[in-house]
């Protein structure tokens, strides 16, 4: 067998090793609210779709276009899932061709590796959402920037032009990917400077899509853009590291001093990469410390606005993991790189697995809330939820003839003691709630009833007539059952 032949082989075992981890229970859960979000939109018709995300003021319409067109009328998670998977799957190939571009093969290799068993890479790509996309697109966005900047192949002009509007149409942070850039032509100046007035001009064409929508947004919104995610908290000086915690074992909110080693030596392995790079041309090697800026910027905005999101700066992805990739080759003993190649796999695995065992990783179980309540309820029933969100994505589960009516607008802001003219009758209250963390992979735990029931009751207005029939907590979720007299 060839050395051609070999690598083939060994890279097509990586892409059927990579579409397993990311298939296997792919459906097993069923959607949290930020998918369902996607469904919600993407199944109105085109205008309106469209009306809905402006007046969001977040999103961006690619994704949505995209899954309108794919939405079945069944198994929707699972179709939209693999959607996730696909581009997930196809970053690995690019991420090779990247590096193997701008450094070497092994490195390359490696870097497809370390992706393929990544569990952050991994959780995106079993999602119903556009990170994975994203990451694509940015990452064709860098080939073909790489192709520019090594070769001056004018054939990857169109390339990164197309790749650049998929991009500024997915996601607002993607905007960072052309930031990399313009910092690398900046820093190579001598070199690279005939390339900076076409790459000028080929964003100027390229950001057109952006600035259409943000002028439809304008209107729609009247007047008012919205640009932080206000659901998150300021930034702190633990969030780098709790970001490369989840971009390289995936997070979980306990530091057990086995993480804590582990996180050590991929540090190390990063800082020795870095130090490996520089028997690189400089020109190509300082990409990929300008790839990582992205992250600084925004932990830097991030200390006066909620802007910082460990899942928005994705695109950074494929650099750390170069950056490990390299450290890990820059072993000058075999036998050293061979044993801490089998440590950072098996660590890397071992995170990938904490997604589909672990509770911490649980998302919200409207899937199940909807079930209990349609195997147990009764045609005088009332279901009333804690938000319109929460309307929203239990209306998703829930196939019962019983309205769903968001407590939160109802006229006096509290449940009635009657529907109509009938009572006694029943009603269940759904709650829920949300951890809002830059970090968290998984979804909420379960709330505490006996801790929170009095608030809880005090906020609803629940009638004082009102006894209570069955609480059930699930991942995300609280559904208490009521009987008023």
């Amino acid at each position: 067998m060839t050395t051609r032949s070999r690598f083939l082989w060994s890279f097509t075992l990586l892409l059927i090793a990579a579409a397993a981890l990311r298939i296997i229970r792919i459906n097993e859960q069923g959607f949290w609210f930020d998918e369902l979000f996607s469904v919600y939109f993407a199944r109105f018709d085109l205008a309106l779709m469209y009306k809905g995300i402006a007046l969001e003021g977040t999103k961006l319409p690619l994704y949505y276009t995209l899954i309108h067109y794919l939405l079945p009328s069944t198994h929707v998670e699972l179709i939209l899932r693999l959607l996730s998977a696909a581009f997930g799957l196809l970053c690995i190939p690019v991420t090779f061709v990247v590096v193997r571009t701008l450094l070497n093969e092994s490195i390359a290799w490696w870097a497809a590796v370390l992706l393929t068993i990544d569990p952050f890479h991994v959780h995106y790509s079993r999602e119903a959402r556009p990170y994975t996309l994203m990451l694509l697109a940015a990452l064709v966005a860098m080939l073909a920037f790489a192709n520019l900047v090594r070769r001056s192949d004018r054939r990857w002009w169109p390339v990164l032009i197309a790749a650049h509007m998929a991009l500024f149409i997915t996601n607002l942070f993607a905007l960072f990917i052309p930031l990399v850039q313009f910092l690398y032509l900046i820093f190579n100046l001598k070199r690279a400077g005939r390339l900076l007035i076409m790459w000028i001009v080929s964003n100027a064409i390229a950001i057109i899509p952006l600035v259409v929508w943000y002028a439809y947004m304008f209107v729609a919104r009247e007047g008012q853009l919205r640009l932080a995610a206000s659901w998150f908290p300021l930034t702190t000086p633990a969030d780098l590291l709790y970001s490369f915690w989840n971009f390289t074992l995936g997070y979980l909110p306990v530091l057990t001093p086995t993480i804590a080693m582990m996180l050590l030596i991929l540090i190390c392995l990063a800082l020795l990469g870095i130090r490996y790079g520089s028997q690189f041309p400089r020109h190509r090697f300082s990409l990929f410390l300008c790839w990582l800026t992205p992250v600084l910027l925004v932990w830097f905005i991030g200390l006066r606005r909620p802007l910082y999101g460990d899942r928005y700066l994705i695109v950074v992805l494929p650099a750390l993991l170069t950056l490990i990739a390299a450290g890990i080759l820059s072993l000058g003993s075999l036998p050293l790189r061979r044993a801490v190649q089998a440590l950072v796999v098996i660590a890397m695995l071992w995170g990938t697995w904490q997604i589909y065992d672990n509770p911490e990783n649980r998302r919200e179980e409207w899937r199940e809330a909807a079930q209990l309540i349609e195997a147990n309820q009764q045609p005088n029933d009332a279901i009333f939820t804690s938000e319109l969100n929460a309307a929203i994505s239990l209306a998703f589960y829930y196939h019962g003839d019983v309205p769903i009516h968001p407590a939160s607008d109802l006229p006096d802001g509290g449940i009635p003691e009657e529907i109509g003219s009938t009572r006694p009758y029943r009603f269940w209250l759904v709650i829920g709630y949300a951890e809002f963390s830059p970090h968290r992979l998984g979804q909420p735990y379960r709330l505490d009833w006996d801790a929170n029931r009095t608030s809880i009751e005090k906020q609803f207005k629940i009638p004082p007539t009102a006894t209570i029939l069955r609480v059930q907590p699930f991942a995300g979720i609280s559904v208490i059952e009521y009987e008023v007299k």
